[in-house]
């Protein structure tokens, strides 16, 4: 999957807006500039904050499950969990110019992405809770 900082999104968009010659409708996908899996996502965090990071591979029932205990309706959970496993599964598809084409650079590296949040990532967690809230 071509993990990609909001950053390049957000100015991707901004492009697109304010380009009086741009057409409306050029599709772009955009993407960071690597594909990375779940896992080489996971290395690069612990890499960076120096926490240890694993990924756990759940089957599209067990997703599903998880999201509707977290209150997401039972149909859209199902479909949301079958989107989840096929990204999970294409993470090798390539990375795309098109924040390069539209902005003048290249996009963000998620190595780059998660060195400038490592602090925040890396801080202990409060009450237990892992993600520090």
């Amino acid at each position: 999957m071509g993990w990609i900082d909001a950053r390049d999104i957000a100015e991707s968009a901004a492009a697109v807006l304010v380009d009086p010659e741009r057409d409306f409708d050029d599709e772009y996908v955009l993407t960071g500039p690597q594909a990375l899996s779940y896992s080489d996502a996971a290395g690069i965090i612990a890499a960076e904050t120096g926490r240890p990071v694993r990924v756990i591979d759940v089957d599209v029932d067990e997703v599903a499950a998880h999201l509707r205990e977290a209150g997401i309706p039972a149909s859209f959970a199902g479909s949301l969990a079958g989107v989840e496993i096929s990204v999970r599964k294409s993470h090798a598809e390539g990375a795309t110019t098109s924040v390069q084409d539209l902005t003048g650079r290249g996009p963000r590296t998620f190595t780059a992405f998660v060195h400038e949040h490592a602090d925040e990532w890396a801080a202990p967690s409060r009450n237990g809770d892992p993600l520090g809230s």
